[in-house]
């Protein structure tokens, strides 16, 4: 029994060590690299949610006129591939930015909901307030996107 005793410490030595030989160390985040062709992929993607971002200031003018209707009509109609254009834009991306890009499409289209939800109540200040977070969660969106080789 004396002899288990004075052998369990050197196997319990013995797996820690293992153990802690077969861990491996922390991996730091390296930069994500473009090539040239993925950058020119990615701009390729990036142009039509470029002019859709363009197409959104028009909301600003249909809320100060309070065309409810055409909110509306903006919203479901040329606003409605944005979505489709945004995933393709994220799928070209490399897996860190590319989970990035999803979770502020996702809000982006939460914002575009709540106007088109403030639009229907024909509630202004509400839509107001809502168009100036959509522009800003954009504006952000678009600045998470690589713009040349190295980034």
């Amino acid at each position: 029994m004396s002899i288990i005793r004075s052998i369990f410490p050197l196997i319990f030595v013995l797996i820690t060590t293992l153990l802690v030989s077969c861990g491996s160390p922390n991996a730091e985040t390296t930069p994500n690299v473009y090539s040239a062709e993925q950058i020119e992929e990615i701009q390729g993607f990036l142009t039509p949610v470029q002019e859709f971002r363009e197409r959104i200031e028009e909301l600003e003018t249909l809320i100060d006129q309070e065309n409810w209707v055409d909110v509306d009509n903006l919203i479901h109609g040329p606003l409605g591939d944005l979505r489709r254009e945004l995933r393709y834009l994220a799928d070209s991306l490399q897996p860190e930015e590319q989970k990035t890009v999803k979770n502020l499409s996702k809000d982006l289209f939460t914002d575009i909901q709540r106007i088109n939800e403030a639009a229907k109540e024909q509630n202004y200040d509400k839509s107001v307030e809502q168009y100036k977070i959509t522009i800003q969660d954009f504006d952000e969106l678009l600045d998470t996107i690589p713009s040349s080789a190295d980034t």
